[in-house]
């Protein structure tokens, strides 16, 4: 996780919100990260992995959706409502 053990050096750019920090991340060495006025900004891979966990969420969802209506259909089944017809 993310432990610094330095301060935070800023280099703001100049007419710029963003900035360029340089901190120590646990034990594995010097890390430079690119922030805005509402925190890091993410690398393309934290932003791929960040999507693919959405679409893994969204397809639980989804699934779940789909378990409840098959559900609701078979309420109405047994209560001798045919959901199939218009």
């Amino acid at each position: 996780g993310f432990h610094p053990i330095l301060p935070f050096l800023v280099y703001p750019l100049d007419n710029s919100h963003f900035f360029l920090t340089c901190h120590k991340w646990g034990t594995v060495g010097l890390w430079l990260r690119w922030y805005d006025e509402t925190g890091w900004i993410p690398t393309p891979a934290e932003r791929a992995e960040e999507e693919r966990q959405r679409a893994e969420q969204m397809e639980r969802a989804l699934a779940e959706e789909r378990q409840r209506v098959q559900q609701l259909l078979e309420q109405l089944r047994s209560l001798g409502v045919n959901p199939d017809v218009e």
